[in-house]
């Protein structure tokens, strides 16, 4: 009788579980595999501007900003998330699709003008050319300088053109 009793149990945990299995694979698994570039794709920023053009991105990300290094100084590429993919614009204006695509670093030239004599000056002002690179004695002992570097917004009269942006390490 145990064994009888033991034969028709095990038929119907057999039974319950290939039931089980079936309705699992009618109603929630699916044998499609995401899409590569979705799979990839990560919902931070990545950290240079090679690793962000032509990365996968979620769609609706926030921009990212990834600085690269021109001379001595670093300067910040705009990064937006389109189609699941990241798509890059160096300081100068120029796009970058893919992680080969070299930013290119502003040009000073002789028409950029010089340089105002504070930051109080050149800060939110209009200036030469985007990309023209200025620094000024900091207010405190950060061992950096501030930095005001030319970028195309909006001026203090409403109209558009290049202007001073700048940053100091006694902020941070």
């Amino acid at each position: 009788m145990v064994g009888a009793r033991w034969i028709g149990m095990t038929l119907v945990t057999l039974v319950t579980l290939l039931t089980l299995l079936a309705l699992l694979t009618l109603f929630g698994c699916s044998s499609a595999k995401k899409s590569a570039a979705v799979a990839d794709a990560s919902p931070f920023c990545p950290a240079t501007v090679g690793d962000t053009a032509g990365a996968a991105c979620v769609e609706g990300q926030k921009p990212c900003y990834p600085e690269y290094p021109c001379g001595f100084f670093n300067v910040t590429a705009t990064c937006t998330c389109s189609g699941g993919t990241w798509g890059c614009t160096d300081v100068t204006g120029t796009q970058l699709a893919s992680s080969s695509d070299t930013p290119n670093c502003p040009t000073v030239q002789n028409d950029a003008g010089a340089c105002p004599a504070s930051v109080m000056a050149a800060s939110g002002n209009a200036c030469g050319e985007v990309g023209q690179l200025c620094e000024y004695k900091p207010a405190c002992d950060a061992g950096m300088f501030d930095q005001c570097e030319c970028f195309p917004g909006t001026l203090p009269d409403g109209g558009l053109g290049p202007l001073f942006e700048c940053s100091s390490p006694c902020a941070q």
